[in-house]
């Protein structure tokens, strides 16, 4: 390690809970260079979510594009670069691209890990892999967001019906099942979907179009992990959603198929996962999740007919 590390910079790519897995990491960061300088380029709206840098900037910008291709980069991104004493990159980089351009740049000393997860260690636990060359340590593995506490009088539930991959979303007839089984215990029904998920939300609403539901459809970030930190419970899949709302601490209950929620799943005492028999989303039934419901409703959030 250099002497003094006066600037530091993270690279980290990837979608929202790519992003929410890294947050412990980059706390243990902070924690070690206290009085360090510390800039993230990232992917926006998520990067917009990290609460421990000084600084936030685009890793898609146009004037960050000579990063990734190999030559000399130019003058004003060198400028940029030169700025740092470390470099902190999450993002894959095969051929190595990337860490040399920024050796050129005159980074004094580059950490890396691959974005690529290997099988049977969670993911928080492999991206703190860059954590040992700083001299830093993990203190909690589990991603937290500091936000506000609305004692919010009503007992809200806060649901996702959709994913990135339709392979690892629970059926829409169970999803209207479910509702219609819990909608009396809560006062409000929060439906929250992405860009991803407006033809299965279409299909939901055309199942269930009692009142009580209020819709989120991409919603701004902030305003979701507001949204989220009012529910008593959450209930979803393998998405960044169910990470949003495991980090503002609301009870969460993540339903797992194909992905391996020992590398996948949001952490905490608050969190239960469902994975369904045979890694089948289909295998999972409606009792199997009322029953989880009704458990962390009681274990962590506020009871029925007490609000």
């Amino acid at each position: 390690m250099p002497d003094r590390i006066s600037k530091i910079l993270l690279l980290r790519g990837g979608a929202l809970g790519d992003l929410l897995l890294t947050l412990p990491v980059i706390d243990a960061i902070r924690a070690e260079f206290p009085e360090s300088f510390i800039e993230l380029w990232g992917i926006h709206p998520q990067a917009g979510l990290v609460q421990s840098v000084d600084r936030i900037a685009r890793l898609d910008a146009l004037s960050v594009a000579p990063l990734f291709i190999p030559g000399p980069i130019d003058a004003a991104l060198q400028g940029r670069l030169s700025e740092f004493d470390l470099a902190v990159s999450f993002l894959s980089d095969p051929d190595g691209i990337v860490a040399e351009n920024l050796l050129s740049a005159g980074l004094r000393k580059i950490v890396k890990c691959s974005p690529v997860m290997g099988a049977g260690v969670h993911a928080v636990y492999q991206l703190a892999c860059v954590l040992k060359p700083l001299g830093a340590k993990l203190c909690d593995p589990a991603p937290s967001l500091k936000i506000e506490k609305i004692q919010d009088q009503k007992l809200l539930l806060g649901f996702h019906p959709g994913s990135g991959s339709s392979a690892k979303n629970w059926p829409v007839e169970r999803w209207s099942e479910f509702v219609e089984t819990i909608a009396p215990t809560f006062e409000k029904l929060i439906l929250i979907g992405g860009e991803a998920d407006r033809e299965i939300v279409r299909v939901f609403r055309s199942r269930y179009c009692k009142p009580g539901i209020e819709a989120m459809i991409c919603p701004n970030l902030w305003d979701l992990a507001r949204a989220l930190s009012r529910c008593a419970v959450f209930v979803g899949h393998d998405t960044g959603v169910a990470h949003l709302a495991a980090a503002v601490k609301t009870p969460v209950i993540a339903l797992f198929g194909p992905t391996d929620p020992a590398i996948w799943s949001p952490l905490g005492e608050h969190v239960e996962i469902i994975r369904g028999e045979g890694n089948r989303m289909d295998a999972i039934s409606v009792a199997t999740v009322v029953e989880a419901m009704n458990r962390v409703v009681f274990a962590y959030g506020p009871k029925p007919g007490n609000s």
